[in-house]
């Protein structure tokens, strides 16, 4: 799916008739999943987000769920995101407020005390939450957490076997990755008794996709956002690798979390067990890039990635984390 710029500007006409007939339409970094573009009109300026799909009558799980999760927060007046402006099934477009902030840099604990604050107001409107679905690969039982990393680790290992043209993948995942699973996946019990403590989680959610503003920190990009296991929203925010959260947080920031709970304990105990699991669920998604049905995808978004690059990411997060 592609927009040439004609497209855009009958997109925004659509979502912003106020924006006049001759918007100014710039293209800003985007995700690896969508475009993005600083959209100025009528003495405003505005967000547009375009979700990738193969073809404008495919369903975009990723916009539904962005819609869904921004719905929630204009119906709770929750700050601390872009405000829900308008949006466009047919293009999957989304259409924000701008938020004219600065990118963070290095992690402070004054950032890591917003983000709690801001994961705690999410849970005050539970009862208003009923339409947004489950987030992202939630799990709700130890069995499943273990399955989904399994298939992660499976796809890879299957693209791996079948002659992939990076041999230091091929090297990687077959010798390095699939062992390293092996050991991790033998500390998890296969244990499916339901996990019944779920929190309201932006999924994803980490300092590379914050802005730091004079009025405080904004955060976006709710493309998996929804339901989940806490111990999940623990374990993501401190194995995600673009903005690395320092480990000397996690105490603090699993009590926190866990407080927000039924189970507190239970809560804290499964964020133990399963860190070393996400640390390999995360090296999987940094390995994402060598899947050739993920290169339209990227193609898209223009975030293109050297491979390189990201195997010694991947390998480094790896090491790091589970070894």
């Amino acid at each position: 799916m592609t927009l040439p710029n004609g497209d855009l500007t009958t997109v925004v006409a659509r979502l912003w008739p106020e924006a006049g007939e001759s918007p100014r339409i710039e293209p800003v970094s985007g995700g690896r999943n969508h475009r993005g573009y600083r959209v100025d009109g009528a003495g405003e300026r505005a967000f547009l987000k375009i979700h990738y799909s193969s073809s404008p009558d495919t369903p975009c799980a990723t916009f539904e769920t962005e819609i869904a999760f921004l719905r929630y927060l204009a119906a709770t007046d929750i700050g601390g995101a872009p405000r829900l402006r308008a949006y466009d099934h047919s293009a999957h477009a989304i259409l924000t407020d701008w938020i004219d902030g600065r990118s963070i840099e290095a992690v402070r604990e004054e950032h890591i005390e917003a983000a709690l604050a801001w994961i705690e107001t999410l849970q005050r409107h539970r009862a208003r939450a009923g339409e947004l679905p489950l987030a992202r690969e939630s799990a709700f039982s130890l069995a499943e957490h273990r399955v989904v990393v399994a298939r992660r680790v499976a796809s890879l290992v299957e693209l791996a076997r079948d002659d992939h043209p990076h041999a230091g993948f091929r090297d990687f995942v077959l010798d390095r990755l699939a062992h390293a699973w092996q050991e991790v996946a033998a500390t998890v019990p296969d244990d499916a008794t339901p996990i019944a403590d779920r929190v309201i989680s932006p999924s994803d959610f980490g300092f590379h996709n914050a802005l730091e503003t004079d009025d405080g920190l904004f955060f976006f990009d709710f493309e998996y956002a929804g339901w989940d296991d806490p111990a999940k929203l623990i374990c993501d925010f401190f194995a995600q690798p673009q903005l690395p959260v320092p480990d000397s947080a996690r105490a603090s920031f699993t009590a926190r979390v866990a407080a927000m709970t039924e189970d507190p304990a239970a809560v804290t105990a499964r964020a133990q067990l399963l860190a070393p699991l996400f640390a390999v669920k995360w090296c999987c998604i940094l390995l994402n890039e060598f899947r050739h049905d993920r290169l339209a995808q990227r193609e898209f978004a223009t975030a293109g990635t050297d491979l390189d690059t990201q195997l010694a990411h991947a390998e480094a997060k790896l090491e790091a984390e589970t070894l």
